[in-house]
Parts: structure tokens; C-alpha cells; sequence
């Protein structure tokens, strides 16, 4: 599955985002020609095509990656052109596995679109500057209109390739085509091709950093905690418990392993990288009765790139879905109350 967006808070991509109505008013004013059509939120390629049945054109799917180097990149492809991360990843010169579908906080953070909105038009927002956009060579002759979110996952626009080329260059960039399908020889006597299109390194995202540190502290108390045998601590808390009521000369008792916050617990029950490692830890170990690491060295490369890859996917699949769903129930509830009914 390949998605149309990931996930983000709708505070935080609302923040500083231009917003449909200003992307639509600004490429009309300039000539570019393209229908909008309204529709129900949609979180996957099938979902938007599902959606716009009856509709001619094509949906267009959008990849969010990063590289290890902490640059972002939107490829944008048709649903029938295969995508290698790992094949562009040596393209970009950032090495075998250097590429990785972006983390979902980096999509509000930078991109600025609600969850399912991804589209080679995000660069409309400001601080996308950096991010790079590779279009599908195949759309540049692509015999029908392409469907693109603008912004939002609540619409479309249907554009013909010539349409969307010129919409991006009114959004200041000059539209890159890439054979996403080539795998061209890559060494010292030929450099990566798309090496080129790439910016310079980026410094570790403060979104990423700070859940990292957030995440790790959590994860240092649980590990201190779980370590302890359950007998030493109920004996620990009995303990405790018990210098609580000694008089004022008695030493202060230790104090008490803090429990992980609720975001802590949050970013740790939804860090998809961190469950894909552990998913895996657990296959190789169940069908091959060896850890992750010796299981690697044995192990096709190609092959455990495309199972991390797809598991990363459909994991992002379930969380963009729980995300939506919690979205919706938490706005139903909110204009219930404003209206005062009340199931």
C-alpha cells in the first residue's frame, strides 16, 4: 500500500499553512487550468480513486521520505509505477537503506497538510523550500487528467500533466521527472544520478530530537522497572511504604521510579520504526530461530528492505486510520456539544 499522506495533528498542520482556498485562488489567478472536486476524506490511493469513481483521471500517489542525512523529499508517481526506496536511496548517494518513508510528525512539522493529504502541491507552504519533489516520467505523457489533493484530504484537482507542470513552477520550482522503474550503475566512474537534485544535509528535525530524548527517558524508567523481579518490588514498595510512616528523625525514603507520561507512552506505542524492528526481531526469531542482527548478515538484503518496507507501510496504514477515526469522533463530539445533541 502506498499512501496519500500520513498523519499530523490538525493543530500543528494547520500552522502557518496557506490553506485550499488560497493554493486554488492563487493557481487560478495565474492560468492554470484544473477542476476541484469535493469529496469525503480519504487516506490511501484506492480510497481517493474509490471516491472519485466516475470522475476521469488518475489518481496520483505521493511518497514522503527521508533520508538519513534529515532531507525530505514528496515523489509523486502513478499508482501502476513501482517505487524502490531502496533503489533511489543509492540513486540520491545516501547508500543502501539511506531512504525511509518519513515519520508522521515531520509531516505536520514541515509539510503543514492534515494526515492523507500529501501532494507535490504541499510546497505551496512555506518552509517546504528544502523539500524536494520527483514526479513520475510517466505522468508527462499520461493520456488523462492527474488527481492531486490541494492540501486537503476533503478534495481533488484534476489537471493534465501540462496543468500540473505549470502549477508548480507558479509555486516557484521547476518540475524534476525521474524513471522511478531505472537502476543505472552507481560507482566511483558513475556518480549517483539524482545526486544533483539533492540539498545539502539537514540538521536532525526538533520534533524527531525531542521525541527521541522523551521516548529514551520513558524507556530507561520502564526498562529500570520491568528489570526488577516482581517479588523485589512489591518487597520495594512495602519498604517505602513503610518509611512513609517513621517518625521525622528517619532518613527520607528513595523516591519512586517516575511513571512515563501519557505523550511518552504515546510516541512509544506509535513509533513505527521501533515496532517494524521489533515485528521483525520476531519473525526471524520464530522462523529462523536467530536474532534480527545474525538473521541480516544471512538474509537477502533486497528482500528484508522490501519486508521492513511493507511492514512500515501497513503499520502506517493502522495508525493513519486510528488517527482519522479519533479525529472525527473527537469533531462529532465537539459539534454535539455546540448544538446540544447528545446521543
Amino acid at each position: 500500500k502506498i499512501y496519500t499522506g500520513c498523519c499530523a495533528s490538525p493543530k500543528t498542520a494547520a500552522k502557518m499553512s496557506i490553506g485550499k482556498e488560497e493554493l486554488v485562488n492563487k493557481l487560478r489567478a495565474a492560468g492554470v487550468q484544473f477542476d476541484v472536486h469535493e469529496h469525503a476524506a480519504v487516506l490511501t490511493v484506492q480510497e481517493q480513486t474509490d471516491v472519485l469513481a466516475g470522475i476521469s483521471g488518475t489518481v496520483v500517489k505521493n511518497i514522503f521520505a527521508k533520508d538519513k542525512r534529515h532531507r525530505l523529499y514528496i515523489m509523486s508517481a502513478l499508482p501502476s509505477t513501482k517505487v524502490d526506496l531502496n533503489t533511489m536511496s543509492v540513486r540520491l548517494g545516501t547508500g543502501k537503506g539511506g531512504l525511509r518513508f518519513a515519520p508522521e510528525e515531520l509531516l505536520g512539522e514541515f509539510l503543514k497538510v492534515p494526515p492523507g493529504s500529501v501532494t507535490p502541491l504541499a510546497i505551496a507552504n512555506p518552509g517546504t523550500e528544502k523539500v524536494v519533489v520527483f514526479l513520475d516520467e510517466s505522468m508527462r505523457s499520461h493520456s488523462e487528467p492527474l488527481l492531486v489533493h490541494p492540501l486537503v484530504n476533503t478534495a481533488s484537482l484534476s489537471m493534465q500533466p501540462s496543468a500540473l507542470e505549470q502549477a508548480l513552477r507558479v509555486l516557484g520550482r521547476e518540475p524534476i521527472y525521474v524513471n522511478f522503474g531505472l537502476e543505472p550503475k552507481i560507482d566511483k566512474e558513475n556518480p549517483p544520478d539524482l545526486a544533483k537534485h539533492t540539498v545539502e544535509p539537514q540538521e536532525k528535525p526538533a520534533v524527531l530530537a525531542a521525541i527521541e530524548a522523551s521516548g529514551g527517558a520513558a524507556a530507561a524508567t520502564t526498562a529500570a522497572s520491568s528489570s526488577k523481579p516482581a517479588g523485589q518490588q512489591a518487597q520495594a514498595s512495602t519498604s517505602s511504604k513503610g518509611s512513609q510512616k517513621q517518625g521525622k528523625g528517619a532518613a527520607a525514603a528513595p523516591a519512586a521510579a517516575a511513571t512515563p507520561s501519557a505523550y511518552a507512552q504515546h510516541q512509544a506505542g506509535t513509533d513505527v520504526a521501533a515496532i517494524t524492528e521489533e515485528v521483525l526481531q520476531k519473525v526471524t526469531q520464530s522462523l529462523m530461530g536467530k536474532d534480527l542482527a545474525t538473521a541480516t548478515a544471512e538474509m537477502d538484503s533486497y528482500v528484508l528492505l522490501r519486508l521492513r518496507a511493507d511492514v512500515e507501510s501497513q503499520l502506517n496504514t493502522l495508525k493513519n486510520t486510528a488517527y482519522t477515526m479519533g479525529y472525527g469522533a473527537g469533531k462529532g463530539a465537539v459539534v454535539g456539544y455546540a448544538n446540544k445533541q447528545f446521543a
